[in-house]
């Protein structure tokens, strides 16, 4: 295995300076990303991946290039989803799921399955994430977006409720109650619904 010395002697220049180019493009850019310019961040990522970077590396990445390289991982899949290039996207969260931020990368992870109507990958990417981050709050709330996805409604405000139980910061507990918000409006107004058929159907005899 080589070492961080190694590792950073194997980072060039230019690749420094297309990471600072490319984190400022993705959070700055006036217009949204075509697919080609999103295909080279893609490309960049997976010569970044072929380093065997580790948390420190990207780290010492941050400092010299004086750019949000973490934030940049963790956003690009996103961004390849929005343009229909999902299945780049998933294989990047896997891999940097070994590296850092586990826990964000397969609870987008988990999300993007949903959304992407892989429902076998997505429920078997939940009972990953019950297994390794059973008490983490964020990792309820994007279960509960996966299951929301999948249209497991009652499952999903369970996790929203649970997160919100152990919230204890007004950021926490916001995440949680935006996501309930339309789940107890559906329930609202299908009571709504319910009643003006119950009353239409009395009026009627």
């Amino acid at each position: 295995m080589k070492s961080r010395n190694e590792i950073l002697r194997d980072v060039s220049p230019c690749m420094l300076k297309a990471i600072a180019e490319r984190v400022e493009e993705l959070y700055h850019s006036k217009e949204p990303l075509s697919a080609d310019i999103l295909g080279k961040h893609c490309k960049l990522a997976h010569q970044l991946a072929e380093l065997s970077p580790t948390e420190g590396l990207i780290c010492e990445l941050e400092c010299m290039t004086g750019a949000h390289v973490t934030g940049w991982l963790l956003d690009l899949p996103f961004q390849l989803h929005s343009v229909g290039m999902t299945s780049e996207a998933l294989q990047h969260q896997r891999f940097w799921s070994e590296v850092l931020e586990r826990a964000n990368f397969l609870g987008d992870r988990a999300v993007m399955l949903a959304e992407a109507g892989m429902e076998d990958e997505a429920y078997r990417q939940i009972t990953e994430l019950d297994i390794d981050f059973p008490n983490d709050l964020w990792v309820q709330i994007k279960i509960g977006d996966a299951l929301y996805e999948l249209n497991e409604f009652e499952r999903a405000e369970k996790r929203y409720r649970k997160a919100l139980s152990v919230s204890n910061n007004d950021y926490d507990r916001q995440g949680a109650l935006e996501r309930l918000a339309p789940i107890e409006e559906s329930r609202e107004f299908s009571v709504v619904e319910t009643c003006a058929a119950h009353k239409q159907g009395h009026d009627k005899c």
